[in-house]
């Protein structure tokens, strides 16, 4: 995919799906991806900026990414950026997430994990979404890396084949 918009090319390192996710949603017949766009913000002292981006796509190959008038980039909010949860960094850095067709309640169809680093410590933050665009951020206690640990990424999966309901049931409590 390629990096065309100011979001994601603004000095940074451009469109990245380390951390992001894509799934196929079989009930929308849809690929969906959660990335990452990083820039870097031009005030002193110079600073990177992690923002999570949403496109979708029929094929899988060439990619759309939906004005989602969410979340506020220089002025604007026409553009595909996922706003960041309160109480948090302003980030919403690596998002993994799975949707669960199983889940009885459908605000919280899609589940995410997410990095973020609040006063010096990385913490392994929660979300759910009904639709995976707009988002219940912060959600549960985190879990948070004691230095000199630093969290590179997380990976966040559901196979209801191996896994079964069990763990699903587990998951969704700890999630709620």
């Amino acid at each position: 995919m390629e990096a065309d918009s100011p979001w994601e090319r603004d000095g940074g390192s451009g469109v990245c799906l380390l951390g992001g996710t894509v799934l196929y949603d079989e009930e929308d017949r849809l690929f969906k991806m959660w990335y990452r766009a990083e820039i870097l913000e031009r005030r002193q002292p110079a600073e990177y900026r992690y923002l999570s981006c949403y496109a979708t796509s029929r094929d899988g190959l060439k990619w759309e990414k939906p004005d989602l008038g969410l979340a506020d980039f220089r002025g604007s909010t026409r553009n595909n950026i996922l706003p960041p949860g309160e109480r948090g960094s302003g980030y919403v850095r690596r998002p993994n997430l799975i949707k669960d067709y199983e889940e009885p309640d459908p605000a919280k169809r899609y589940k995410m994990v997410y990095m973020d680093l609040i006063e010096g410590k990385w913490r392994l933050a929660k979300a759910y979404s009904a639709d995976g665009i707009h988002w219940r951020m912060n959600v549960g206690e985190p879990a948070y890396f004691a230095p000199p640990v630093w969290p590179n990424g997380e990976v966040f999966g559901w196979d209801p084949e191996m896994v079964g309901l069990q763990v699903g049931s587990a998951l969704r409590a700890h999630i709620a």
